[in-house]
Order: structure tokens, then sequence, then C-alpha cells
């Protein structure tokens, strides 16, 4: 019975730890990072979006365009707004929550992305793991540009909808050209700011993503009589990568808990309180952004 269960092992082969270094697992050995290697869309995503701090002038840039897409733009255009223009009493603490929130997400960013993009991604420690994981994980990877999309397109969508009805109907400046560039403006602020919070989020995602695949090729390993030394090892490797993303993720996770919370408990009070004039043109954007 037992050399029964000893060929049923050998013949299935481990789903968590490879035999041998093969020639698919060399790539992940190292941990710096060259422009042609698989993060390539990663990096030129980031670049995009203006996150990029792997030197002194293109960090120094980062922080240029953050400042003025998340707080200069904003700012701006709330005090060119003529006295005459119709009020939008909850713009104030809409403004003030996204731009608290892309701070928050851009500074972990800065923080995250000191460790290397790799190591970030735990690319590098992908040569423990089985094909099939290293597979699916970078599966994963190509696909999280999609999930971005999902999460910043349909919201980016209905505010610039919002915006261009309300700088129609209210008209705030005579010029019909003021009008268009300040909501030109305040929708490239709004699809900057909600990118690079949800930027960070799936960055968290796809990580985890990958512990998802490990812990199932661990639970496959004990119905298939795996060696209990193996298996040991990489119940280790699990719990001090989980630890590890624990500690790079926790004040985020933590700073974003309260944030979101004081935000929508500041939106509950400003929308219930007496006399409060809640309609499309005032609190539509409130909407767009507790959404």
């Amino acid at each position: 019975m037992a050399d029964n269960r000893s060929a049923a092992a050998a013949a299935v082969g481990p789903l968590l730890l490879p035999r041998k270094k093969s020639s698919a697992a060399a790539q992940y050995t190292r941990s710096a990072s060259h422009a042609g290697d698989e993060l390539r869309s990663f990096r030129a995503c980031l670049r995009w979006m203006c996150i990029d701090h792997t030197d002194g002038p293109r960090s120094a840039g980062s922080w240029a365009v953050f400042f003025l897409l998340a707080v200069a733009a904003p700012a701006a255009v709330t005090l060119a707004l003529p006295a005459s223009a119709p009020p939008r009493p909850l713009d104030g603490q809409v403004q003030v929550s996204l731009t608290l929130a892309a701070t928050l997400a851009f500074l972990s960013l800065c923080s995250l992305l000191r460790v290397g993009l790799r190591r970030l991604l735990c690319i590098d420690r992908l040569r423990h793991d089985s094909d099939e994981v290293r597979a699916g994980y970078t599966a994963q990877l190509n696909r999280s540009f999609r999930v971005l999309a999902c999460f910043v397109a349909p919201c980016s969508l209905a505010d610039a909808a919002y915006k261009v009805y309300w700088y129609w109907i209210a008209a705030p400046f005579r010029s019909p050209w003021w009008n268009a560039a300040a909501c030109a403006l305040e929708t490239a602020s709004w699809v900057y700011r909600t990118a690079v919070f949800f930027m960070i989020c799936v960055l968290f995602r796809v990580i985890c993503y990958l512990q998802v695949l490990r812990m199932v090729g661990f639970a496959r390993e004990f119905g298939r009589f795996a060696d209990v030394a193996v298996v040991l090892e990489h119940h280790r490797r699990i719990r001090d990568q989980l630890r590890r993303i624990s500690h790079r993720y926790r004040r985020f996770i933590i700073f974003c808990l309260v944030l979101v919370t004081a935000s929508q408990f500041s939106a509950l009070l400003a929308t219930t309180r007496p006399h409060a004039r809640i309609n499309i043109a005032t609190a539509g954007e409130l909407g767009l952004s507790a959404q």
C-alpha cells in the first residue's frame, strides 16, 4: 500500500516546489529589473500616471504632476469661479476627500516602490514555485490593467458627464472656452486622483492573488501524498510572505479605513442637515465620490 502511494506521488509530481531549476525559472532568480522584462507594462503604466521614482529627476517630475493635478487644479478652479456662479455647497468636501485619498495612495506608492517593482510584486520569489503558480501569476499580472480600467473608466466617464452637464447648465464663466477649460481641468484632476488610489489597490490585489495560488497548491499537495518536509517548507514561505505583505500595506489599509469612514460620516451629516439643498447639481459629485 505504501509503495502504491509513493508511486502515485512520484507520477503526479510536486505542485509546490519545482524538482530542479528549469530554464523557465531561471528568469526569476534576479531581483533587478531591466527595460524588456515581464514588468515593462507595469512600468509603462506608472510612467503614464507620472509615478516614477527610479531617479531624482523623474521623482521630482512625479511630485510636480501630483501637486498640479491633485492639489493645484481643483483649488484653482474653485477659487476662479465667479461669485455669480450657482453654489456648490458640497464641492469643498468632495475635493478635500479626493485629495486626501490620492495623497495617501501616492505616499504609499512612493514608500512601496523603494524596494523595487520586482521585489514588491514578489517576482524574485517565483523561482521557488511550480510552473502552474508562475503561469497563473503571470496571467494575473497581464490582467491587472483591465481590472484597473474596470474601476477607473466608469467613474471617470460618469464624472466627465456630470462636469459637462454642470458647466453646460450653469455656465459660470462668460466665455465658453473658459468653461470648457475648467471642465477639462477638473475632469483630468478627478481621473488622476481616482487612478492613483485604485492603482495601489490593484497592486495589493495582485500580490494577494499570488498567495491564493500558493495556498491552492498547498492544499492540493496534501491530497497527493506530498513529502512532509516540502509541505512544511512551503507553509513557512507562505507565512513569511503574508507577514511581509501585511507589514507593507498595514498603514495604507488603516489610514484608508479611517479616511473613508470620516468622509462617509461627513457626507451623511452634510446631506441630512436641516434645509440642505440636495439635487443633481449640488450633490451629484458627492454621490460619485461616495460610490
